[in-house]
């Protein structure tokens, strides 16, 4: 019974038959029979080419679910939008590696005691730094004008960076600082140790509470501080405040000055100038005189010669204001003269108010 190419007789139905068909091949090629026997072996010039073949002949290989090889790509960058074709094995490959193009590559340690950039040893082709490459210091250096030490990291920020400090990365990992022990803290300041270190509220509890003015004037406590304003809610007196004294004594400063020609007096700081054994005549009392007086302050002199009396010659700083100006001591004698400095009508003159003689 003849086979069709398309047909669909099935090959196990033919009940021990042996099948001949006759195949006229081509003047090129022998001549030949294709055998099908009811085993379901396919003999072809007497040599066996298929065994227990059974089932439908169903004609031509159906390929409708094959992959048509024009839809192959080699680019999936390019065909990324499409779900009919397929990439190749490299075109996969050359994918993989461009999306790992400037990730991070750690190429091992770096001597940075050379103060300069890795310039070999990265990723790239002959060794070429490539961006994403990473040294891990292992020698401290100086890098870019920054000191690096053992531990840190530079990465490349760009292919081929050279020596430009823009174009890497530093990552400090050493930072220099020892971390507290908690052991060590402390809820009070009775300790005196530089090792412990106190908690925020030890602090505060410690810190003494301000005094008010009432306070500072009883002047009882020990513990609280004085504040600024305290002082000038208080009975304290300040260069600036209005205060009457009561029971208190001033004593006067004086300047002591043995015997000079032109004493040497500051105003400033004086009270009383205290001559105590002239042995020349004065000859400008005005000469050495100094100070910025204020109106109404007073000067008093008391001089004594040394057993012989002495000229007094008191210069223009002095005027006589009431009271003549003194011209010579009296023989052993105490001389006792009163000044007040007054500046009414420009005058900014001392004027004697006061002269007095020991008896």
């Amino acid at each position: 019974m003849p086979i069709s190419p398309q047909g669909t007789d099935t090959l196990a139905s033919k009940d021990h038959a042996r099948l001949h068909r006759v195949v006229d091949m081509e003047a090129d090629t022998p001549e030949g029979s294709l055998v099908f026997d009811s085993a379901g072996d396919a003999e072809f010039a007497g040599e066996v080419i298929a065994e227990n073949l059974s089932g439908t002949n169903t004609g031509d290989q159906d390929i409708s679910s094959k992959e048509d090889t024009s839809n192959k790509s080699t680019d999936v960058a390019t065909d990324g939008a499409s779900d009919t074709k397929y990439p190749s094995v490299k075109a996969i490959k050359d994918y993989a590696d461009g999306l790992v193009v400037g990730l991070l590559d750690y190429r091992g340690g770096y001597d940075a005691s050379v103060n300069t950039f890795p310039a070999s040893g990265g990723s790239g082709a002959a060794g070429a730094v490539l961006k994403g490459d990473m040294w891990v210091i292992s020698v401290a250096g100086t890098l870019g004008g920054v000191a690096v030490q053992v531990g840190d990291a530079v990465i490349a920020n760009v292919d081929t960076p050279g020596q430009t400090a823009g174009n890497w990365n530093i990552l400090n990992s050493n930072i220099s600082y020892v971390p507290e022990d908690v052991a060590n803290k402390k809820t009070d300041l009775t300790d005196n140790s530089d090792t412990f270190y106190p908690t925020q509220k030890a602090v505060k509890d410690a810190i003494p509470v301000k005094a008010t003015g009432a306070e500072i004037d009883t002047g009882t406590d020990d513990a609280k501080f004085a504040t600024p304003k305290a002082v000038a809610d208080s009975a304290i007196t300040t260069p600036t405040k209005t205060q009457t004294f009561t029971n208190k004594r001033i004593t006067k400063r004086v300047t002591a000055i043995t015997s000079h020609a032109t004493p040497t007096i500051n105003t400033d700081d004086c009270d009383v100038v205290d001559i105590t054994a002239l042995a020349e005549a004065i000859t400008n009392m005005s000469t050495n005189l100094s100070g910025t007086p204020t109106n109404k302050q007073t000067l008093i002199f008391e001089i004594k010669d040394n057993g012989t009396a002495r000229a007094i010659t008191w210069g223009t700083s002095f005027v006589a204001g009431g009271v003549a100006l003194p011209t010579t001591t009296v023989l052993s004698k105490i001389l006792t003269v009163g000044f007040m400095y007054s500046t009414a009508n420009s005058l900014n003159k001392w004027r004697c108010i006061a002269s007095s003689q020991e008896a």
